[in-house]
């Protein structure tokens, strides 16, 4: 093999984990048989489980009990995910994207770069050390067809309806319906893609499941955002049918704009 086949395969490999999507269309065989062996790996060690044809980059950090892809559903490199994970169908985990505790996502769902969802939160009463406080885990739901910006952050507690958008860098701390576009910090309403009211094509939301057994407490406190609270009212404007981002055709760069009616 001469120095140029080296460094091609190198800059393949690494292709491939950015823009894990190309995995499906442009895998070779020994693509695939490597990525079969790293499923084997998560299969008996993360406690994984592939629905169909799907792409977990070696490059991401998978430390999870529990962990279930739907069919063409793929992580990125650089991504980190723990605890309890669950995808539906063709779910987009973006590069360096933090998954904690237990989120449950349905059917195309994009998680741009960097953005980050904690299903789980630590004690914050003021009379004891935080990190010493046990956690408590409500986990996060998002419905079907969401497109989750680039560096946004959703807490424990959360369920989003289907057909959201989250603007880049919000920070999402309450519950939203169907067909909502938000942002900010608080996140609140921006405005929406179809009348109150208007039922979604996609058949319901994934309903969140009862809590079982405590979770164990996580290690690592540092990571988790304390909710902000927002003075003052926020207003709740309807909007048009628009989708204030650019073409999902490049799922590299997933974004979205505030933008209100």
């Amino acid at each position: 093999m001469t120095d140029y086949d080296r460094k091609y395969r190198r800059w393949r490999k690494g292709r491939l984990d950015c823009l894990a999507w190309d995995y499906f269309a442009q895998a070779t065989p020994e693509e695939r048989r490597q990525q079969g062996l790293f499923q084997k790996v998560l299969k008996k060690h993360a406690g994984a489980r592939f629905d169909g044809d799907c792409f977990v980059s070696e490059k991401a950090e998978i430390y999870t009990d529990r962990l279930v892809l739907g069919p063409k559903s793929f992580v990125c490199g650089g991504a980190i995910i723990r605890h309890n994970f669950e995808a539906g169908e063709d779910c987009c985990i973006g590069s360096y994207c933090h998954i904690a505790g237990k989120v449950k996502l349905g059917s195309f769902v994009m998680m741009g770069g960097g953005s980050c969802i904690f299903g789980f939160n630590h004690g914050m009463e003021p009379d004891s050390i935080m990190g010493k406080q046990p956690c408590h885990e409500e986990g996060v739901v998002i419905g079907n067809d969401c497109w989750i910006g680039a560096n946004a952050t959703i807490v424990d507690g959360v369920t989003l309806g289907d057909h959201c958008i989250v603007a880049a860098g919000a920070v999402v701390t309450r519950s939203f319906p169907d067909w909502s576009v938000i942002g900010g910090v608080p996140a609140r309403l921006i405005k929406r893609r179809r009348p109150e009211g208007t039922p979604s094509f996609m058949g319901g939301s994934p309903e969140k499941e009862e809590p079982a057994d405590p979770a164990p407490e996580p290690t690592d406190s540092a990571d988790i955002p304390v909710e902000v609270a927002e003075e003052g009212s926020e207003e709740e404007p309807e909007g048009a049918d628009e989708n204030p981002g650019s073409s999902v055709s490049d799922r590299g760069d997933l974004s979205a704009e505030e933008t209100a009616d």
